[in-house]
């Protein structure tokens, strides 16, 4: 009977399109061969059953018994490289996590450090542990292509009093049943559900990839903030220790009678506004340095550590329908909630199979008993057979699970047209900051060099005394922090460029300039 049946049978590696997938060659062959060796072969279940339960062995084979010699495991090659990968990466020796201080924190460059977050952040370690879960899981659901091995044994005493003539018995009794169950045709069951545990690794791959450009787009974000919070720290203490320095010079020459008093206060005045900067410079960079530290796991480095990051212009589309078009078929949410679509298609083959659909099964079966139902010795039989089964509920309840599954497949299909919608609005957005930012880098750009140019005419008329100290601290204070605003300008330009690679999904540690 498999001989005529196996015209049908494909191989899954490969075949013609549309067969119906049984199992492959190398599981059949298996199957075979294991069914023959416990049905077939004279005594084979015998011997079996002897040595599980201590007996001696049917004298067909002596007292000999079976000894099983060691085999490396068996499966797929896809499933062992799973595997492996699985237990290298559960007995790989974790890394710890530490807040990273002192020198070697401080001389870090952003590379460097970026890299070790790569490594041993915990949201990154928590994904690939999920992946790890999401490949073991896969593994364990191909197994529903291979045979299953059922064994049921009892030993006892077994007393029987006959009400006939018949004389009573009392004799220790043994029973042994061997099963072997291999699917041949499920009408797709095992197939959706590899394909749902498949799609899910997908997945998660996705989200792995997806951590490491979250963590690499806030970890950039975190450094260039930490230099313009510096920056900002650096202008405003010049603009104090200017009007200062002015102020004092005013002072003496009111001292001199050659000044106005006004002057000074009014100097006095722009003074307090200056500090009250340097008060809001000096806070913004404590939090700049503590989301560093919440990013990084590690102290901030020194000043002279960090560097303006360069826009990667080569990166970015040139025009916003590109990126729209690239964000469309490289963003991983989108990838994601493509493939959940996927995944609620094969969750109605499933159903349609499982509650739906026969099962056809080949079976074989070894029974050993001694001493049954008071009759004296040993007994063996063997059987194999095609099993067709099919269960039914008259309240048909396959086609409501039918119906769940197709509406949860329209809900996952008006997700995925939502998250389409909702990842073109962060391209265009991402896109007119990127604009936005450009644009006021070059008008704060422009307002330095108007203002150096006003203080150079000041500063000369007031040595002409045509300009009161007033105008010349306003020219330095209006310098210093067009400077300022500029700077921070050009940090926002750089994390717009860098928002764009991570909306369309392709920022990684080689962008990073």
């Amino acid at each position: 009977m498999i001989t005529s049946q196996s015209r049908y049978l494909k191989n899954r590696d490969g075949g013609p399109e549309g067969e119906v997938v049984f199992c492959d060659r190398t599981r059949l062959w298996k199957t075979g061969l294991l069914i023959g060796w416990l049905l077939f072969l004279p005594g084979a279940g015998s011997v079996l059953a002897a040595d599980m339960l201590g007996l001696e062995s049917p004298s067909i084979l002596g007292k000999q018994t079976l000894v099983p010699e060691p085999s490396p495991p068996e499966g797929p090659p896809a499933i062992l490289a799973e595997r492996e990968k699985s237990e290298a990466g559960e007995n790989k020796q974790e890394t710890s996590w530490t807040l990273l201080s002192g020198p070697e924190a401080q001389d870090m460059t952003l590379s460097q450090a970026l890299t070790r977050m790569l490594e041993q952040h915990q949201r990154i370690k928590a994904a690939e542990a999920d992946l790890q879960a999401a490949i073991a899981t896969l593994a364990k659901t191909r197994t529903g292509y291979f045979p299953e091995l059922k064994m049921t044994t009892d030993s006892g005493r077994e007393v029987i009093n006959n009400a006939n003539t018949t004389p009573d018995t009392a004799m220790p009794m043994r029973h042994m049943n061997l099963t072997v169950n291999q699917m041949l045709w499920d009408f797709g069951k095992a197939k959706a559900e590899v394909g749902k545990a498949e799609i899910s690794v997908r997945q998660l791959q996705n989200n792995v990839e997806l951590a490491r450009q979250d963590l690499l787009l806030e970890g950039i974000t975190a450094s260039i903030n930490l230099l313009r919070a510096h920056q900002t720290l650096e202008f405003a203490q010049q603009s104090v220790d200017n009007i200062q320095k002015q102020a004092g010079l005013e002072e003496s020459r009111v001292d001199l009678g050659s000044g106005f008093p006004t002057d000074v206060l009014q100097a006095k005045s722009q003074l307090a506004g200056a500090q009250a900067r340097h008060s809001r410079a000096k806070g913004g960079l404590v939090n700049a340095m503590n989301r560093y530290r919440a990013v990084f796991n590690a102290e901030p480095p020194v000043r002279e550590k960090l560097h303006a990051l360069q826009v990667p212009q080569s990166q970015l589309p040139a025009t916003l329908e590109e990126l729209i078009h690239l964000t469309r078929s490289d963003n991983l949410q989108l990838k994601n909630a493509g493939l959940s679509e996927e995944l609620a298609g094969l969750d109605v083959d499933r159903v349609l199979a499982s509650d739906l659909a026969p099962k056809l099964n080949l079976i074989g079966e070894s029974k050993f008993s001694r001493n049954d139902n008071g009759t004296e010795g040993n007994k063996e039989s063997r059987s194999i057979k095609m099993e067709l089964s099919y269960a039914l509920n008259f309240g048909l309840p396959g086609l409501d699970a039918m119906q769940v599954a197709r509406k949860q497949k329209l809900a996952v299909s008006s997700r995925k047209h939502d998250t389409m919608m909702t990842v073109d609005e962060q391209a265009r957005n991402a896109w007119q900051n990127l604009v936005t930012a450009r644009e006021n880098a070059d008008f704060l750009a422009n307002q330095v060099r108007i203002a150096m140019a006003y203080l150079r005419l000041a500063q000369e008329e007031r040595v002409q005394g045509r300009r009161s100290l007033i105008d010349v601290l306003s020219g330095e204070t209006t310098v210093i922090n067009a400077q300022s605003d500029a700077a921070a300008a050009e940090s926002d330009v750089v994390i717009a460029a860098y928002t764009i690679l991570k909306v369309v999904g392709r920022l990684a540690l080689a962008t990073v300039q």
